[in-house]
């Protein structure tokens, strides 16, 4: 069982299901939406302010937790990350860099647009958002278009 729901490689749809299963009935048993930019700001707020933690915060570091505990048979740290070491050269100070500005455009974008391209996709959609479906399909067409810089340059 362990094999089968961990290790094993889930087809695309059925992993696309689970979630938009999870984050719609999330919403409608429990009446919150299920959103990890906000986690990320409740948990800024509960440290700045010494309070105790909402329960996004909890759901923020089951994430990685969940994660590692997947994959915890036959995988290992590492700093290497593919393209962008080569277009670092490897140097770990600008790849931290590069890590520290995408995670800041990425917070900022979040935070402007209302939420992140994930939380528009799963709860927006399933709220029936016109203004979700189209930032979804703004990021879709900035990812395709972005992918295809990328690789034309590299």
């Amino acid at each position: 069982m362990v094999d089968f729901l961990f290790r094993n490689i889930w087809p695309w749809w059925v992993s696309g299901l689970g979630i938009g299963f999870t984050a719609v009935g999330f919403l409608y048993f429990v009446g919150k939406k299920l959103s990890v930019s906000s986690g990320y700001a409740d948990a800024c707020h509960a440290i700045a302010r010494k309070e105790k933690p909402s329960w996004k915060v909890y759901f923020l570091l089951g994430i990685p937790l969940g994660a590692a505990l997947a994959v915890s048979k036959g995988w290992t740290w590492t700093l290497l990350f593919g393209r962008m070491d080569a277009l670092t050269s490897g140097n770990l100070f600008l790849k931290v860099i590069l890590l520290l500005l995408g995670g800041f455009l990425l917070g900022f974008g979040a935070r402007w647009a209302g939420g992140c391209a994930s939380g528009h996709t799963l709860m927006g959609i399933g709220q029936r958002s016109i203004g979700s479906v189209l930032i979804t399909v703004l990021f879709l067409a900035a990812g395709a278009l972005m992918a295809q810089l990328l690789v034309r340059a590299m």
